[in-house]
């Protein structure tokens, strides 16, 4: 699995259209909504209109918003706790999408 963070990236192409291509290519999108970034909401929609196997995360103690209450969201302590759950939930979506 390889992460890709944008924001630190060096690319002339417009970021909403990298963004969109990376997910595109995904065969899981990660999001986390800890911090309440909007562009997470829109990656998000984005991933979910493509059809893409979406796991959502948060610190514990992160209230979601309305319009995602009703997705599974993965609520951690810490780092630790994260990767962890992650490795769990990636091996079984893997298996429920047959992603290699």
């Amino acid at each position: 699995m390889e992460t890709i963070r944008i924001d630190e990236e060096y690319s002339n192409v417009e970021i909403s259209l990298r963004i969109r291509d990376l997910i595109k290519q995904s065969a899981i999108v990660i999001a986390d909504i800890t911090h309440e970034r909007p562009n997470v909401y829109y990656e998000i929609g984005l991933a979910h209109q493509a059809g893409k196997p979406t796991i959502l995360t948060a610190r514990y103690g992160t209230k979601a918003h309305f319009d995602i209450r009703n997705f599974k969201i993965l609520y951690y302590r810490n780092l630790n706790d994260l990767a962890a759950e992650l490795k769990k939930q990636v091996k079984k979506m893997s298996t429920l999408w047959e992603i290699k």
